[in-house]
């Protein structure tokens, strides 16, 4: 006589499956992920251009070395036009803000000089006693960052140029690795169906290109969404910093748990301290439209290829946080919709089973 049940012994292979790939993405993203980093992301960029190459091979009708050469250009062309312009523009942001910096440190003091006079009005309290205090210690953090700033150089110049040599030769093996892994993507791809364990690979690729291409293509078009919005609203207020600070709120607007919040409400709240009432008002509706376009269209899109929970997307996040640290906070949600996958396809194997 069994002890137990079938459905008892399914349950049991449920959660031991549960701990195992809990297990496995765990020890991955804490141990293998940083190492495999470069060459996975050399990996993904290679298979993206041989598609291309083969997708222009069979519509134009050529050779693998001119479809080849195709790509290449087109990617030159793409990579002039787009980060060109856009280095371009930054670079003109940047040193109009390096030439500016005492219109910006006045601009900051009267910014102050408002939430003092604010805070002694609220308070029955002196605001100009307030100022003189704030204004010096504003004085004494803007000389202490330089100094900070130069010091730092100095001491960890041997750091530095060690670092940036990393950085060179990491950028230089991952394009070295990208074009090698592009020329002979075709006979990988013959070696990984011909491997013991191909229709493992192939399921976990699967897998994985659904996960990652949904979290990505979520990320990517809300970011780009939220950076065009921005850069237009500042662009309205005529903000000469208008497409820098519009990509800065974008990206820290994907960062979770952070949000475009901690730069547009304190930056709204100065504003209106100061009776700038437009602009505070303007900041406050570019908050709630990137706020609003986060909220519509990521549940959309991860709903609509992995159906994710909000709230157990927020837990992934927070328990990704405390594995992971900052890293963690993105790749928390990326190994949650893993499990839930696996977990989905092991639930169904098991109910057409019985």
């Amino acid at each position: 006589m069994r002890l137990i049940s079938f459905e008892g012994r399914k349950k049991i292979y449920y959660l031991l499956i549960l701990f195992v790939v809990s297990a496995l993405l765990y020890l991955g993203i804490k141990y293998v992920l940083p190492k495999v980093m470069p060459i996975l992301f050399a990996y993904i960029v290679a298979l993206g251009l041989y598609k291309l190459k083969e997708l222009l091979k069979r519509k134009l009708r050529v050779n693998g070395k001119i479809a080849a050469l195709i790509v290449t250009l087109i990617l030159i062309v793409l990579a002039k036009i787009l980060i060109g312009g856009l280095y371009n523009e930054l670079r003109k942001q940047a040193g109009n803000l390096e030439k500016n910096v005492d219109n910006i440190m006045i601009f900051a003091k009267d910014c102050a000089y408002g939430v003092c006079g604010f805070l002694g009005n609220t308070f029955n309290t002196d605001g100009e006693k307030i100022y003189s205090k704030v204004e010096v210690k504003m004085e004494e953090v803007a000389s202490d960052t330089w100094t900070i700033v130069l010091d730092g150089v100095v001491e960890n110049s041997s750091k530095i140029a060690k670092g940036t040599i990393d950085i060179i030769v990491l950028i230089v093996f991952v394009f070295t690795v990208i074009i090698y892994m592009a020329k002979y993507m075709g006979s990988i791809e013959e070696a990984i169906n011909k491997s013991y364990f191909s229709k493992e690979i192939k399921q976990a690729k699967k897998l994985l290109k659904q996960v990652i291409v949904a979290y990505l293509k979520a990320q990517l078009l809300i970011m780009l969404v939220v950076i065009v919005i921005c850069t237009a609203g500042l662009f309205i207020l005529k903000n000469p910093y208008s497409l820098m600070l519009g990509i800065i709120i974008g990206v820290v607007d994907a960062l979770p748990i952070l949000g475009s919040s901690i730069i547009l409400i304190p930056w709204t709240i100065v504003m209106i301290i100061n009776e700038n009432y437009y602009y505070g008002a303007m900041l406050f509706t570019l908050f709630f439209l990137s706020y609003m376009t986060r909220e519509y269209l990521e549940p959309k899109i991860m709903g609509k290829n992995l159906g994710i929970n909000p709230v157990a997307s927020l837990i992934a996040v927070y328990v990704g946080y405390t594995l992971f640290g900052f890293f963690g906070m993105i790749t928390g949600p990326l190994a949650f919709m893993i499990i839930i996958k696996v977990m989905t396809m092991t639930r169904i194997k098991l109910e057409n089973n019985r």
